[in-house]
């Protein structure tokens, strides 16, 4: 008989977890509900499973892991319910494709920005106006932007130290230039992914397989903008934990888009 266990008792920590510690991630939890409906053996916990895209998982797994929580507790109670929309989100390279993009855009014109709002909001509006990235052409445009914004705050940062500013200006616009160069990285990985599975229409399974890793590296930047601009929040702040909600809803957002996408 097949071991079994309830997937609302479990706790979702950072890590892969334990099934018979009743603790998981969110992608261990979809993959231990995924084994029980389809009569599998229950095993031990992991976070890869091929009906999941890899945008998808990458992401969510860079969600379950950030610094936004404040407690297991808050985590669970937050993702357990993405778990269904997680499951059998596969589909064609195209669907992954455009997925890497939305990874993208929010890196760019949502993620980015909230980091720049407080310290400079007219340099925020412009990078929110972008158009929304959905090709390489936009990608690149997007790059360029986040580009600009990461060499003037790294600028900045240096200038601090300096001794032009106070040191704490100084590690804010580290904060701030994380931001952009993850966001910058984010479109870089969707553009040149595209680009090289458009170059090469008959792809073979490696060049497929590279595709697919890249996308995944893209959506793992779009979560390190995230948790650079809730960084950056909490620079502002001064580490409060309510900071960083804003930006850990705009993740959450993404989550579900990606989740919704179809071909």
């Amino acid at each position: 008989m097949n071991e079994k266990i309830n997937i609302a008792d479990l706790t979702l920590v950072t890590g892969i977890g334990d099934y018979s510690a009743h603790t998981a991630c969110i992608m261990s939890a979809a993959v231990a509900k995924w084994r029980m409906e389809h009569g599998e053996e229950l095993g031990r916990a992991i976070d890869t499973i091929d009906c999941v895209d890899s945008p998808i998982r990458q992401f969510a797994i860079a969600i379950n892991d950030g610094k936004w929580w404040g407690s297991d507790k808050e985590r669970t109670e937050t993702l357990l319910p993405f778990i269904d929309q997680i499951l059998n989100t596969k589909g064609s390279s195209e669907l992954t494709q455009r997925r890497a993009y939305k990874c993208a855009d929010y890196a760019i014109r949502v993620f980015l920005p909230m980091a720049l709002d407080l310290k400079n909001p007219e340099q925020a509006e412009h990078i929110r106006s972008l158009p929304e990235i959905v090709d390489v052409h936009t990608a690149i445009v997007g790059k360029k932007a986040a580009d600009a914004v990461s060499t003037g705050l790294y600028a900045a940062r240096s200038a601090a130290a300096a001794g032009l500013y106070a040191a704490r200006s100084a590690d804010d616009a580290g904060l701030y230039a994380a931001a952009a160069a993850a966001a910058a990285r984010t479109a870089a990985y969707a553009a040149a992914a595209a680009a090289r599975t458009a170059a090469y229409a008959a792809a073979a399974d490696a060049e497929a397989a590279y595709a697919e890793a890249t996308y995944a590296d893209a959506a793992g930047q779009a979560a390190a903008a995230a948790a650079a601009a809730a960084d950056a929040e909490d620079a502002t702040y001064r580490a409060s934990h309510a900071a960083k909600i804003p930006t850990r809803t705009a993740a959450l957002r993404l989550l579900t888009e990606l989740c919704l996408m179809t071909d």
